[in-house]
């Protein structure tokens, strides 16, 4: 597994894993969330022009990563689960990127949350070792159930999480104060709900 991790993180294996946010965009997709599915349907869902994903889709199959295979009258892209690496790839993709995806299919489970987003240095792509992940919860979730879900999401992507919560109506009369203001001037990663149509309400 040393091998293989080392061999992963060259800098040509790196470049070609992560070399655009297209390709990072399919293998979150299709490694972390386990979809499946056309270039069509890999294009919507990564916000990319289908004839970009078909490119970046060629490569991730010619490097071993992904397979297709002819359903109905379509070409269907997943996971290719005997590529000799793939477990030591998704642990990576996690360990790098995949932080979004594992809260954001938790949080997504628990009633009273209008909005949630990733903010700070994990957002702004410039995480070290001792980073942790910032996130912003937007109303009124059970607490109880929402620390035991932050406690397995930490588990999960073995980092702590830093969260703060406001009520709607609180995070309304708060967000021009210097705090939330510097937050939402820089890039935020929504896991939940619309931020921008809950301000306009």
């Amino acid at each position: 597994m040393y091998t293989i991790y080392i061999h992963l993180c060259s800098k040509s294996v790196h470049m070609q894993l992560f070399g655009s946010d297209t390709r990072e965009g399919i293998l979150l997709l299709l490694l972390l969330d386990n979809f499946k599915g056309s270039i069509r349907e890999v294009s919507r869902k990564v916000g990319a022009t289908p004839s970009h994903v078909r490119k970046e889709l060629k490569k991730l199959e010619e490097i071993g990563i992904l397979k297709k295979e002819k359903i109905a009258n379509s070409l269907v892209y997943s996971t290719n689960e005997k590529c000799p690496f793939i477990e030591e790839l998704r642990a990576l993709m996690l360990k790098l990127k995949g932080a979004h995806i594992i809260l954001k299919n938790n949080l997504s489970k628990i009633s009273g949350i209008d909005c949630a987003f990733i903010f700070g240095s994990y957002a702004a792509g410039k995480m070290d070792e001792h980073s942790d992940i910032d996130l912003f919860i937007i109303g009124k979730p059970d607490m109880k159930k929402l620390n035991s879900v932050i406690f397995v999401c930490e588990k999960k992507i073995n980092r702590s999480i830093s969260f703060f919560v406001y009520a709607s109506e609180e995070f309304k009369r708060k967000q021009n104060t210097p705090f939330i203001k510097n937050i939402l001037s820089k890039r935020i990663i929504p896991l939940v709900g619309d931020l921008d149509e809950l301000i306009r309400a």
